[in-house]
């Protein structure tokens, strides 16, 4: 044992073991992105993503919006919708939406670190984020991808996020993600 203990050492001061030091290999959640149907249901988009992922189906956004507000069945799927469909989201709206579906949201409120975001990633659980922006406003995102980049620093992480607003994923450094980080939530 103690031998090969010591031809293991041997090797990686050798550099034969750069590759097992190298960073982790690029991941993907299968997350399908969801654009919000209305202003201020960003929130709902979320909910539908992470429903489809967990579930592998979902209701629509407006019926998701009905059942959070608990309006009356078809009154946030018309056009126009009725007022109190269009009130907006966020946390807590995506919470109860959550515990409606029967399932427990996980808060996260401390800022994961780059290998923790990973582990969520290959655990295939959802992450919601809360990050500020331009101007002090607040956006939902969730976690889509992982890569790991060189730079001059070393390696630096890359995350995809997806964010309901847009109609496409954005990407950004770990390090701009973390200046951004407010709170979080994971959908199991």
């Amino acid at each position: 044992m103690k031998l090969g203990i010591r031809i293991i050492i041997g090797l990686l001061a050798a550099g034969w073991g750069a590759d097992l030091a190298a960073a982790p290999p690029d991941y993907k959640l299968w997350l399908p992105h969801r654009q919000a149907q209305r202003a201020g249901w960003e929130w709902a988009a979320i909910g539908e993503m992470a429903l489809l992922q967990v579930n592998g189906n979902s209701p629509t956004q407006c019926k998701l919006v009905e059942q959070v507000f608990n309006a009356p069945a078809g009154t946030c799927c018309k056009t126009p919708p009725q007022k109190n469909c269009t009130q907006p989201g966020h946390f807590p709206q995506l919470d109860a939406l959550w515990i409606l579906q029967g399932r427990v949201p996980l808060p996260v409120e401390e800022l994961p670190s780059a290998e923790e975001l990973y582990a969520y990633l290959r655990m295939e659980q959802v992450l919601v984020v809360e990050v500020s922006g331009p101007q002090k406003l607040t956006r939902l995102l969730t976690l889509k991808a992982m890569r790991y980049r060189p730079s001059p620093q070393g390696e630096t992480a890359i995350l995809t996020l997806h964010d309901p607003a847009l109609a496409n994923a954005v990407e950004m450094p770990y390090r701009v993600f973390a200046q951004a980080w407010l709170q979080g939530m994971l959908l199991q």
